[in-house]
C-alpha cells in the first residue's frame, strides 16, 4: 500500500502547483524580447533559492546534511536543478508548457525500468501497462497541437527532444539516489542540491563556451539577467514561485513520503498548468480537448505505473546476486528470549519453578545433517529475577561474562543488572551489581563486547535518577576478568526508557555503541558514540534524522554490527511521517562516516531487528514483519543492492515472541528465536 502523510501530500501538491505556475511565467520571460539564456535562469533561480535556505538552515538549526550524502546530493541537484532545468526552461518557447509537462511525466516509467535494468528490482507487469498509458498520453498532446509554443513544427520536435532530455536528466538523477533527502534538514538539504545546480550552470557554459569557442561569450550570457531591470524582475518572480515557494514543500514532500507517493503528487504538474493556461497566465492558444484529453491520460498512466510497484511487490529485487536459501526450523532447549556470542553461542532464561530462574547456554553447530543445537547447560540460577521479553540477559562474545536482572527490595520495577564470571573450571561466580548504584530504579538492557582478552565493556540503561522525576541514562564502564571495575561514565544524560542497546568492537581497539536517544521535546532517534583506551566516550553523533515523535517508548532498539572495517547500523522508526519503516546505514571505515540510509522495508515492519555479517563479509538483516496472520521473522540480503523478503517463521507477533537474533555460522547465518510448544528455542540455518 501507498504511504503517506496529510502534510506531505499537502505539500507535495503545492509544490507542484507552484512549479506550474513558474513554468508558465519562465515560458513568457523565454517568448519575450532579449530573453535571457535558460542557463542563465538555471544560475539565477538556484544561487537565489540556495542562498535562502543555506541561510535559513543555518540560523534555525535544521539538522544539516550526513556528510556521507553530500557527494550524492550534488549530483542529484547537478542532474536534476542543472541540466533537467535547462532543457525544461529551453523547450518552454519551442513546444509551451502543456506538451513540455506532460512529456517529463515519462520520467516516472523511465525511473521504474532503469531500476529494473541496473539494480535487477522487480518491474511489475501493471507497470508496463502504465507506462504504455503514459506514452500514449504524450502521443496525444503532441498530437493536438495545443499547448503554445512555436507554430514551426521542427521547432516544437526540437523542443520536444529538449522536454525528453529533461525527463532523462530527471530519471538518472532519481536512480542516482534521493535517499539522502530522507537524513537531511529541509533547509540545508535543499541547499546542497541546490548548490549542485549553480555548479552545473558553470560546467554547461564551460562545455557550450568551448565548444563554441566563446568562453567569454558563454560566461557573460550568465549574467545577463542582471543587467536588465525589467527582465530582472520577471526572473526574479518566476525564480520565487518556483524555487523558494515550491523547494520548500517539494523537500518537505521527499522526507515525508514514500518515494511512489512523492513521484506521484510531483507528477501532477501538467493537472496545475492546465487551468493556468486557462486562466490565460501565459499561454493564449486553446487548450483542446486531445491536450486535456492526453494530460488525464500521462497522469492516469503515472498514477498505474506507481501503484503496480507498490502493490506488486516492487520492495523486493528480483534476484539477489548471491541468493539465499532459508533451512526448516530446528527444535532447542526449553528456554526464551536469547542472545547471541561468537561462534554460535547462545544464553536465553529458562524458568525453573517457585520463583526461580536459570540461565541456558548452548551453541549452534552445523553439521552434515543440518543445524542442531549442542546439549544445554544451566550455568547461574536464583530467585527474585526480573524477566522480562525486551530487557533479556546478556552474553560477551567469547562467553566469558553474562548478565541477567534481579528485583530489589523496594517495589516492582526496582532492578539491577547482576553479572558473573567463568572461572578457570567453568563455572560462574556472581559478581554483584554491574553497576554502582544499588538503590531503587530502573537499570537494564545491558550490552557487552570484549575489548581484549582480559576486559569487556559494557553499556546499560541507569534510571537510578528517576525517582526524584530525572531522565533515564546510558552509563558503561569497563570490567576485567578479575572482576575489577573500571569507573563509570556517562555517554547521554538522556535516552529512550526501554529501546536495547547495542555494542560492538571493532578491530583497531575502539568500540561503537548504539542506543535511541529521548529529547525534551519526544524526539526518539538512533544516536551512536566511539569509544577509545585513551579519551573514553567521545560525543554521541547522529547517522539520520528520523525526527520520530513518540510519547511513550517504542521498545525497540537498533542492531550494530561489524565485520573488518565494515559496520552496519539497523533499526525501525517510524519517522515524522508515521510511517513504520526499518532502516540501514552501511559503513566502510569503521563507522567514521555512513552511507545515505537505505529503506529496508516500509509500511509492514514491526521492528525488533537484528543483523550479521557472514565470514564472506555479506550482510543479513532480520526484522519482526506484520502479517495477515499476525506476524513474522524475516530476512533480508542488504549491500549496494538487496535481495527478496524472505519468510523464517510465522509467530503471533506478541511480546512473548520476544526478539529472534542472528548470527554468522558457516558459510551464513542462523536465526535463533522464541517459538514452538513450551516456549522454547528455534533456529533456522540461512545460506
Amino acid at each position: 500500500m501507498l504511504e503517506m502523510s496529510l502534510w506531505g501530500l499537502f505539500a507535495g501538491l503545492f509544490a507542484a502547483g507552484s512549479w506550474a505556475a513558474a513554468s508558465h511565467l519562465f515560458s513568457r520571460i523565454f517568448s519575450g524580447p532579449k530573453p535571457p539564456t535558460a542557463n542563465a535562469a538555471v544560475l539565477f533561480k538556484n544561487t537565489l533559492a540556495g542562498a535562502l535556505f543555506f541561510i535559513v538552515g543555518a540560523a534555525i538549526g535544521d539538522g544539516g546534511v550526513p556528510s556521507g550524502a553530500i557527494p550524492q546530493m550534488l549530483i542529484s541537484g547537478l542532474l536534476g536543478f542543472a541540466i533537467g532545468d535547462a532543457l525544461y526552461f529551453a523547450s518552454l518557447p519551442m513546444c509551451g508548457v502543456q506538451t513540455t509537462a506532460v512529456v517529463s511525466l515519462t520520467n516516472v516509467p523511465l525511473t521504474v525500468i532503469g531500476a529494473h535494468w541496473l539494480f535487477g528490482d522487480v518491474m511489475d507487469p501493471g507497470s508496463l501497462l502504465g507506462a504504455g498509458l503514459v506514452l500514449a498520453g504524450v502521443l496525444l498532446v503532441l498530437r493536438s497541437g495545443g499547448g503554445g509554443g512555436s507554430l514551426d513544427p521542427r521547432v516544437r520536435r526540437r523542443g520536444v527532444l529538449l522536454a525528453t532530455g529533461n525527463a532523462l536528466a530527471i530519471t538518472i538523477s532519481i536512480l542516482s539516489g534521493h535517499e539522502g533527502m530522507q537524513g537531511a534538514g529541509i533547509f540545508s538539504g535543499a541547499a546542497v542540491r541546490l548548490s549542485g545546480g549553480v555548479i552545473g550552470a558553470f560546467l554547461i557554459a564551460t562545455v557550450f563556451g568551448v565548444m563554441r569557442r566563446g568562453l567569454g561569450r558563454e560566461f557573460a550570457a550568465l549574467t545577463k539577467p542582471l543587467r536588465r531591470r525589467q527582465g530582472l524582475r520577471a526572473l526574479l518572480i518566476a525564480s520565487v514561485i518556483g524555487s523558494v515557494l515550491g523547494l520548500i514543500p517539494y523537500h518537505l514532500a521527499l522526507r515525508e513520503l514514500s518515494a511512489g507517493v512523492a513521484a506521484l503528487v510531483f507528477s501532477t504538474t501538467p493537472l496545475f498548468t492546465l487551468p493556468f493556461a486557462r486562466l490565460g497566465v501565459a499561454e493564449a492558444r486553446r487548450t483542446t480537448p486531445s491536450l486535456i484529453a492526453g494530460t488525464l491520460l500521462g497522469f492516469a498512466g503515472v498514477g498505474i505505473v506507481l501503484w503496480a510497484q507498490a502493490c506488486g511487490g516492487a520492495v523486493a529485487p528480483a534476484a539477489s546476486p548471491e541468493a539465499i536459501e532459508v533451512h526448516a526450523p530446528v527444535r532447542g532447549p526449553i528456554a526464551r528470549f536469547p542472545r547471541l556470542g561468537q561462534a554460535g553461542r547462545i544464553l536465553a532464561t529458562r524458568y525453573v519453578g517457585d520463583d526461580e530462574h536459570g540461565l541456558v547456554s548452548s551453541r549452534l553447530e552445523m553439521t552434515e545433517e543440518g543445524l542442531i543445537f549442542a546439549p544445554e547447560e544451566v550455568i547461574v540460577e536464583g530467585g527474585g529475577w526480573f524477566v522480562n521479553w525486551a530487557d533479556t540477559p546478556a552474553i560477551s562474545p567469547d562467553g566469558g561474562l553474562v548478565t541477567w536482572l534481579q528485583k530489589a527490595d523496594s517495589g516492582t520495577y526496582d532492578y539491577h543488572v547482576q553479572y558473573a564470571l567463568r572461572q578457570e573450571d567453568g563455572s560462574f561466580a556472581e559478581q554483584g551489581p554491574i553497576h554502582e548504584h544499588t538503590g531503587p530504579g530502573e537499570h537494564g538492557f545491558a550490552s557487552l563486547t570484549a575489548l581484549d582478552q582480559e576486559r569487556v565493556l559494557a553499556v546499560w540503561l541507569d534510571g537510578r535518577l528517576m525517582k526524584e522525576k530525572g531522565p533515564m541514562t546510558l552509563m558503561s564502564r569497563v570490567i576485567a576478568k578479575d572482576g575489577t571495575r573500571g569507573p563509570e561514565s556517562v555517554l547521554d544524560g538522556q535516552t529512550c526508557e526501554c529501546c536495547p542497546t547495542a555494542l560492538i568492537t571493532l578491530g583497531d581497539g575502539t568500540a561503537l555503541a548504539a542506543w535511541r536517544d529521548r529529547s525534551d521535546e519526544g524526539l526518539r532517534d538512533i544516536l551512536l558514540a566511539r569509544w577509545t583506551a585513551e579519551a573514553g566516550w567521545g560525543e554521541p553523533f547522529s547517522v539520520h534524522a528520523d525526527q520520530w515523535k513518540f510519547l511513550a517508548c517504542p521498545v525497540n532498539g537498533p542492531s550494530l554490527v561489524s565485520h573488518g572495517d565494515q559496520v552496519a547500523l539497523l533499526w525501525y522508526t517510524e519517522g515524522s511521517n508515521e510511517v513504520s519503516r526499518v532502516n540501514v546505514c552501511l559503513s566502510q571505515d569503521k563507522g567514521v562516516t555512513f552511507s545515505p540510509v537505505q529503506v529496508v522495508d516500509q509500511g509492514s515492519p514491526l521492528g525488533q531487528v537484528s543483523a550479521s555479517f557472514d565470514a564472506k563479509g555479506r550482510l543479513l538483516v532480520s526484522w519482526l514483519q506484520r502479517n495477515d496472520a499476525g506476524a513474522a521473522w524475516v530476512v533480508r540480503r542488504v549491500g549496494e543492492s538487496q535481495g527478496p523478503i524472505m519468510s523464517v517463521a510465522q509467530v503471533e507477533g506478541k511480546r512473548s515472541d520476544g526478539r529472534a537474533r542472528l548470527t554468522a555460522l558457516g558459510d551464513g547465518w542462523a536465526l535463533v528465536w522464541t517459538g514452538g510448544e513450551g516456549a522454547r528455542l528455534m533456529a533456522a540455518a540461512i545460506q
